[in-house]
């Protein structure tokens, strides 16, 4: 909500924040990471939403999963978010993307082998 605007969808809630005065700061500075960070959303919503869906509903999709969040880890360096030093929309779309594997107060269920991952969904859930 916006006053009496009702915003539903991820992507349109994304969008308004970015044209909101300060929203300007969920974006990287250089247009080549803008536009990857738009990229990364709809990666978020397109791909790893359903995958996390049908995880939570029958288990399936764990190796493909799997694979997505080897791919999460590689973007990652040890202190930073996907795009740099800062956290952008990219960030929060894709926190978004796999907090639906949380276990109830808890994280998601990430193995050991995802450091930098678990270490930057920590850094985004405070």
């Amino acid at each position: 909500m916006d006053g009496d605007r009702v915003i539903a969808d991820s992507t349109a809630i994304l969008r308004h924040l970015v044209d909101h005065p300060r929203g300007g700061e969920l974006l990287p500075e250089d247009s080549r990471h803008q536009a990857l960070a738009w990229i990364l959303e709809a990666y978020a919503d397109d791909t790893l939403v359903p995958l996390v869906a049908r995880r939570r509903s029958g288990g399936q999709g764990e190796d493909e999963l799997a694979a997505h969040l080897d791919w999460l880890e590689q973007l990652l360096d040890a202190g930073g978010y996907i795009l740099g030093d800062s956290p952008t929309l990219a960030d929060l779309a894709l926190h978004a993307a796999l907090s639906g594997l949380e276990e109830v107060g808890q994280g998601p269920p990430l193995s050991a082998e995802h450091s930098r991952l678990c270490s930057w969904y920590g850094r985004l859930r405070r």
